[in-house]
C-alpha cells in the first residue's frame, strides 16, 4: 500500500445520529474488552475536561458496538450501521439514540480518540451532554473501532406491592407500578423478619411452615449499565398456618 493510501486509511472516520431499542450478543476478540475501556476512560477524560459528565458503559451498546466492528472487520469495508439494525439490538427505553462515530486503520485507543476529537462531528458526538451512556467495539483485524452514544433516563423503580394470602402454602405476589428505563433488568429478594429466605428470588413466593409468625417482605432491585435502585415493600401481617 502506498504512503497515500496508508493515510487514507488512518484519517477514515466516520458519524451518525439516530434512534434506537433492544439488545443482543457479540462475539469480541480476546483482548477487545481491555481496548473499550481504554476507549471509554480517555473519551471520558476529554468529557472532564469539557465540563461533561463522565459517560457510563452498558452491555447492549457494548455488544452492539462490537458486533458491528467485527461486521466491518469482515468485509473490509468501512460503513455506518443503519437506524433499523441497531433499533433491534440496543436496550429499550433510550430518551435519545443513538449517536455512532467509526474508523478504521488507528492501532491504539488514544490515536482513535484524538482522531475524532479532531473531527467537529465526532467531537460533538463525544462531547454531547445528553448523551449518558456509551458502547465501544474493536476489531484488530483491520483495526476497526465503533463508538455508540445513547440517553437513559434514571434507573428508579416503583415499591412493590403484595397480593395473597398471608398462610402456609399460599403464594404471594410482587408487582412494580414501573421501572425505568424499560430496558433495566429487575431482580428480587424475599425476607422474613428482615432476614433473607434462601432461594426466594422471584416474584412470586410459596409461603412456608418456617415462616409462622413472621412478617415478610420483598425486596425489588432495577439494575441498568452498572446502576442499581432498590425498594422494599410493606410487611405482610404475620404469617399463620
Amino acid at each position: 500500500m502506498s504512503r497515500t493510501l496508508r493515510l487514507i486509511a488512518v484519517l477514515a472516520v466516520g458519524i451518525f445520529v439516530g434512534s434506537a431499542s433492544a439488545a443482543t450478543t457479540a462475539s469480541a476478540p480476546a483482548h477487545a474488552e481491555t481496548t473499550a475501556q481504554s476507549v471509554i476512560r480517555i473519551t471520558n477524560e476529554h468529557r472532564a475536561v469539557n465540563g461533561r459528565k463522565a459517560l457510563k458503559t452498558e452491555w447492549s451498546l457494548n455488544n452492539t458496538a462490537q458486533t458491528w466492528a467485527n461486521h466491518m472487520s469482515s468485509t473490509g469495508r468501512m460503513e455506518h450501521s443503519t437506524n433499523d439494525w441497531r433499533a433491534s439490538r440496543v436496550a429499550k427505553g433510550a430518551s435519545l439514540c443513538c449517536g455512532e462515530n467509526i474508523a478504521y486503520g488507528y492501532t491504539s485507543p488514544g490515536a482513535v480518540v484524538k482522531a475524532w476529537m479532531k473531527s467537529t462531528g465526532h467531537r460533538a458526538n463525544i462531547l454531547d451532554s445528553r448523551y449518558t451512556h456509551m458502547g465501544v467495539g474493536y476489531n484488530p483485524k483491520g483495526h476497526f473501532w465503533v463508538q455508540i452514544f445513547a440517553a437513559y433516563p434514571a434507573v428508579s423503580v416503583t415499591v412493590p406491592q403484595l397480593s395473597g394470602m398471608s398462610h402456609v402454602g399460599y403464594i404471594l405476589d410482587a408487582r412494580v407500578s414501573g421501572f425505568a428505563p424499560a430496558g433495566a433488568a429487575l431482580s428480587w429478594q424475599w425476607y422474613a423478619d428482615g432476614v433473607a429466605i434462601s432461594g426466594a428470588r422471584g416474584s412470586r413466593h410459596l409461603v412456608l411452615e418456617s415462616q409462622v409468625g413472621k412478617r415478610l417482605t420483598v425486596r425489588v432491585t432495577a439494575n441498568f449499565g452498572g446502576t442499581s435502585v432498590s425498594k422494599t415493600s410493606s410487611p405482610t401481617p404475620v404469617i399463620k398456618r
